[in-house]
C-alpha cells in the first residue's frame, strides 16, 4: 500500500467514491497523538490493533467507534502498542493543530 505520513501516524488511503466516502487504514505509533482534527461528517473507526485515549474514553481492538461534526480531538494511541485502526469518512477532516490549516491547505494541491 502507498502509506502517507501525517504527523507521527502514517496512512494509506483503501478507496474513495463519488459520494464523499474514504476508507482508511492508519497506524499510530503507541503513545503517541494522530493530529488534532473537526469533523465535517462522521467518522467511523474499527480498532485493529492496540487502542487509544479520546478525552476520557478508552477504545481497544475489535471497538468500533463512532464521532460526529461536533468531535474536536486528538486522540492518543495507548503506550503498550502501536494503534491501527481502519477508518470511514463521509466528508473531510479539517486539522486544527498549529500547521493544520496550512496541511490541509496543501492536500487539496
Amino acid at each position: 500500500l502507498p502509506w502517507h505520513r501525517i504527523g507521527a501516524a502514517v496512512q494509506a488511503e483503501l478507496a474513495a467514491d463519488a459520494a464523499g466516502y474514504r476508507t482508511t487504514l492508519i497506524r499510530v505509533p503507541a503513545g503517541l497523538p494522530y493530529p488534532r482534527h473537526r469533523h465535517r461528517g462522521r467518522e467511523l473507526i474499527l480498532v485493529l490493533e492496540g487502542g487509544f485515549r479520546d478525552g476520557a474514553a478508552c477504545h481497544r481492538r475489535g471497538d468500533l467507534v463512532i464521532a460526529g461534526p461536533e468531535a474536536h480531538h486528538a486522540p492518543v494511541a495507548l503506550p503498550e502498542q502501536d494503534w491501527l485502526w481502519l477508518r470511514v469518512l463521509d466528508a473531510p477532516l479539517r486539522r486544527t493543530g498549529p500547521l493544520g490549516p496550512v496541511l490541509d491547505r496543501l492536500r487539496r494541491l
